[in-house]
């Protein structure tokens, strides 16, 4: 019980970043954009901030089974993210904190805590995590523009697209000496014609059996750039997960704590 218990609460916080459904735009589109210039829009629409402070109303269903809670997540940009989980009751049952190579919580439920890094998590769940591509998934950026080769441009449903082969999938192609790999790790990200916001993005692992998909909804003018207040996530590795968030009490730029004290009578989470 206890390690289900534990799977379930780093679950929860490791896909906490995701958005609902996208309202379609009615803007027709003639013909394909110019890829350099729909990257250059697409990454000047890219949310810049020191900080972020917001709280979030978190709905998981995972094999259809649903659990609902809400959360105060801090962000301070390429150093850290805390998160604080509440049942819907209001106490604090679970906290977090993760840095660029570490994750770290507390179960103060159950009384232990876990002190780890990405590759065992990912391990854990067959997933592709790291700091930065939860504080893109927190802001509702771009989880692999930059990081893919060969990126296309065309047209889906009233939206730009931008697909493309990650850079490490190449590179493992090229010293394998095997083409079929470059088409086992995909990106792709749907962008609105109008804002230039990414409203949706998906990377699909064919050699894990891992997907990850991201919608964006409920943009609204925050900081001087649109940001979107609903979130929905689908991860499908050998189960599947589904976050549905809704943001509210949005703060930019305004420094926070993020404390975080493992007691003494809390014991080490070991598996």
């Amino acid at each position: 019980m206890r390690v289900k218990t534990f799977l379930l609460v780093l679950s929860l916080i490791v896909i906490f970043a995701c958005k609902g459904p996208q309202k379609t735009t009615t803007k027709r589109l003639a013909h394909k954009k110019n890829l350099s210039r729909l990257l250059e829009q697409a990454e000047s629409k890219q949310l810049k901030i020191d900080w972020m402070s917001v709280k979030a109303a978190i709905s998981i269903t995972k094999e259809g089974k649903h659990t609902g809670f809400k959360s105060n997540i801090r962000l301070r940009t390429d150093s850290m993210i805390w998160v604080s989980i509440t049942p819907l009751a209001g106490i604090e049952f679970a906290r977090a904190v993760f840095t660029s190579d570490s994750v770290k919580l507390i179960n103060r439920l159950e009384g232990y805590y876990f002190i780890g890094d990405y590759e065992y998590l990912n391990q854990m769940f067959n997933t592709e995590f790291n700091y930065g591509m939860i504080q893109a998934l927190l802001l509702g950026n771009s989880l692999s523009l930059q990081e893919n080769d060969k990126l296309k441009s065309s047209i889906d449903k009233g939206m730009y697209l931008l697909s493309g082969l990650k850079k490490r999938a190449l590179k493992k192609s090229i010293e394998k000496e095997e083409l079929k790999h470059n088409q086992e790790h995909m990106f792709s990200a749907w962008v609105d014609p109008v804002t230039f916001k990414i409203t949706k993005q998906s990377f699909l692992d064919l050699s894990s059996n891992y997907y990850l998909e991201v919608n964006y909804s409920e943009f609204k003018e925050e900081s001087e750039s649109l940001f979107p207040h609903n979130t929905t996530l689908t991860l499908i590795t050998n189960n599947e997960f589904k976050a549905v968030i809704d943001y509210s009490n949005l703060y930019f730029n305004v420094p926070k704590k993020m404390p975080f004290t493992i007691s003494s009578k809390y014991e080490e989470f070991k598996l």
